[in-house]
C-alpha cells in the first residue's frame, strides 16, 4: 500500500563495525531519506555468551524489536540488520510489523545466515524443556528478583519504565516458555514468577540470569548511561 520497505544485513564482532555499517548505509541519499531505518543486532564475547543485543525503532515504534526478535528466535548473533520503510502516506497499522517481519526473513535468508550454536545452552534457556531442568541457583534467582523489585518500587522519574523488558520463567510447570513481562506487569504477575531470566533497557541486554548476573549497582549505572 504504497510504503516501501528494503533490508540489509552486515556480519560484525563490535559496536565500532556496528556503527559503521549504520553510517556507510546513511549515506546514501535514498536511505538517509527513509521515514524510518530501524536497526537491531546481537554481540556476543567468547567467555560469556551474549553481551549486547540491542535494537533501534527510529520512530517506528516496535519495529526494531521485531528484528531483534526473529535475531533472538533464529539463535543468531554477531549480526546486524537494517530495515528502512519508505512511508507512502497510507497508514499500514499492524501490517507494518508483517512487512518488517518478512524483510528480516528475507535478508537472513538471502544471505544464508544460519543459527549458530556456540552458546547453545544460552539460547536453549528460553525454548528448551530439556535446559529448564537445569535450574539457576538460588542466589541468582535473589539476585534478579531483588533487582526488579528495586527498580518497581523505585522512583520512576529515574528511568523509562516502558523501555524497560523482562524475560521470566514462570512457577507454572507446563509452561515451558519464558514469558515477557513488561515492569508494572511483573509487579502484578511476580508471585506466579520462578526466575527472572534476563532484563533489557532501550533493546540493550543489561542481566541475564546465567552469563550476566550483574549486581542492582551496576543494573543501575549502565541504565543511568543509556
Amino acid at each position: 500500500r504504497k510504503s516501501v520497505f528494503k533490508s540489509f544485513m552486515c556480519f560484525v564482532q563490535n559496536k565500532d563495525q556496528i556503527d559503521a555499517f549504520v553510517d556507510t548505509l546513511k549515506s546514501n541519499k535514498k536511505i538517509a531519506k527513509a521515514t524510518h531505518n530501524m536497526v537491531a543486532y546481537r554481540l556476543s564475547s567468547k567467555n560469556a555468551g551474549i553481551q549486547n543485543e540491542r535494537f533501534d525503532d527510529d520512530g517506528e515504534k516496535g519495529g526494531g524489536s521485531v528484528i531483534l526478535e526473529i535475531l533472538k528466535k533464529r539463535k543468531i548473533f554477531d549480526v546486524v540488520v537494517m530495515v528502512c520503510r519508505w512511508y507512502g502516506g497510507v497508514h499500514l497499522g499492524s501490517d507494518r510489523f508483517k512487512h518488517i517481519k518478512t524483510m528480516t526473513q528475507y535478508i537472513l535468508e538471502q544471505e544464508d545466515v544460519q543459527s549458530n550454536t556456540m552458546y547453545q545452552g544460552h539460547f536453549d534457556a528460553g525454548d528448551s524443556h530439556e535446559k529448564l531442568k537445569q535450574q539457576p541457583s538460588t542466589e541468582r534467582k535473589d539476585c534478579g528478583t531483588q533487582i526488579l523489585n528495586r527498580l518497581y518500587w523505585q522512583n520512576s522519574k529515574t528511568f523509562d519504565c516502558s523501555q524497560l523488558h523482562i524475560a521470566c520463567k514462570c512457577a507454572d510447570k507446563k509452561l515451558h516458555d519464558l514469558i515477557e513481562f513488561n515492569l508494572e506487569e511483573y509487579g502484578v504477575q511476580k508471585n506466579g514468577v520462578d526466575w527472572v531470566e534476563y532484563i533489557a533497557y532501550k533493546g540493550r541486554l543489561i542481566w541475564d540470569i546465567w552469563y550476566m548476573c550483574n549486581s542492582f549497582e551496576e543494573v543501575e549505572k549502565i541504565m543511568q548511561f543509556m
